[in-house]
């Protein structure tokens, strides 16, 4: 379950890091904070997850 859980995580990332580079790419500078916002959401998404687990 756990490792299936890390897979899962893994691939939003690497899901979450091509949009991040298309947007780069293709359009401007407000798009780009709006990624980086939304990396700081799933880190702390993810935080939360982590520390319920453990708990």
């Amino acid at each position: 379950l756990r490792f299936a859980f890390t897979l899962n995580y893994f691939t939003l990332l690497l899901l979450l890091h091509t949009h991040i580079s298309s947007i780069s790419q293709k359009e401007n500078h407000l798009s780009l904070r709006k990624s980086v916002k939304w990396r700081f959401t799933l880190k702390f998404v993810f935080r939360q997850i982590q520390e319920g687990r453990l708990r």
